[in-house]
């Protein structure tokens, strides 16, 4: 069973669209110990009540159950170098973390951290260039010459400042 946005529902191939809930995640999501897998990609840190997020997170898992989390890191290298130029300073985000926020939260519910890791992202070129901090004018003709040149479709894999973790409710 999958919770997403009724966009997302819409998009999804026919086989699956059964199998899809929409709305917001929380505790009357699902029933108390009948999931073996929360995951959450790039949804953390947007959440207005974290905390209720790990709590349910922890109340659908059976016992043995794994939470996977994949979120901005602010503690990545190239996050503490852009500092406020990072594209991850906007107001999307409710809240941001680092690797020992990110354990402590979660070991803070009970849960046994197993990892926390660095997550590399594979996205082509172009994509990197609409991200990088650059001026307006300069950011253009560089994705200009990408476009024109057939670069911008290259992929590039880059530890970017994403964190992944991986959790255990025992």
């Amino acid at each position: 069973m999958f919770l997403a946005s009724s966009r997302v529902a819409k998009r999804s191939h026919s086989d699956v669209q059964s199998n899809i809930r929409c709305g917001l995640y929380d505790k009357s999501s699902f029933e108390q110990e009948s999931v073996d897998l929360v995951c959450a990609f790039q949804v953390f840190d947007h959440v207005p009540d974290p905390d209720g997020m790990v709590a349910s997170s922890k109340h659908h898992l059976r016992r043995g159950g794994i939470a996977l989390f994949i979120n901005h890191d602010s503690g990545a290298p190239l996050a503490r170098i852009l500092g406020e130029r990072n594209p991850i300073i906007d107001v999307e985000h409710t809240a941001l973390y680092d690797k020992k926020t990110m354990r402590r939260i979660f070991e803070k519910h009970g849960f046994t951290v197993l990892e926390v890791f660095s997550v590399a992202n594979t996205y082509p070129l172009s994509y990197w260039t609409k991200l990088a901090p650059l001026p307006g004018p300069l950011k253009s003709g560089i994705a200009k010459l990408l476009d024109r040149s057939g670069l911008g479709k290259r992929p590039i894999t880059l530890s970017a400042g994403n964190l992944g973790l991986i959790a255990r409710k025992d």
